[in-house]
């Protein structure tokens, strides 16, 4: 679907929390580019990175892209890393919230999978998939 080249700021250490130890780290910038759609990663969002244990890690981003068109679109990312089962990388679990009258709609109505690795420049790289076509959303309880 994309990849991302994600650019981040330096981590501000939380603290132990009752999940884990807890370190936010800014996203300040970047690009994306798929076959449908490209633009820029906006400064301002963060990961919010638990360290669950010595090998695991939690990621929970939220950020948010600006296509080359000007539309603006909402990425909520998690995912799990567990090095001692898979040292390549996080796999993840991205959702967008987008105009679901404009021509990026199909984000909101698909279900996609992800991958993200760090860099060797420190910033991270996010590949995202397409699982399957989502039936009509539900705005019900």
């Amino acid at each position: 679907m994309m990849t991302l080249r994600v650019e981040v700021g330096e981590s501000l250490p939380v603290g132990r929390v009752p999940e884990g130890v807890l370190t936010l780290i800014p996203i300040t910038g970047g690009t994306f580019e798929g076959p449908r759609l490209r633009g820029r990663v906006l400064p301002g969002g963060a990961d919010w990175n638990t360290r669950i244990s010595a090998t695991a890690s939690r990621v929970c981003a939220r950020y948010w892209l600006q296509t080359d068109d000007g539309a603006v679109i909402c990425v909520h990312n998690e995912g799990l890393l567990d090095a001692a089962d898979d040292p390549d990388g996080f796999r993840t679990t991205p959702r967008f919230l987008c105009a679901l009258d404009g021509p990026y709609a199909f984000l909101a109505e698909g279900r996609f999978t992800g991958t993200l690795r760090a860099l060797e420049d420190g910033a991270v790289e996010i590949g995202v998939w397409r699982l399957a076509q989502a039936g009509a959303v539900s705005r019900s309880c």
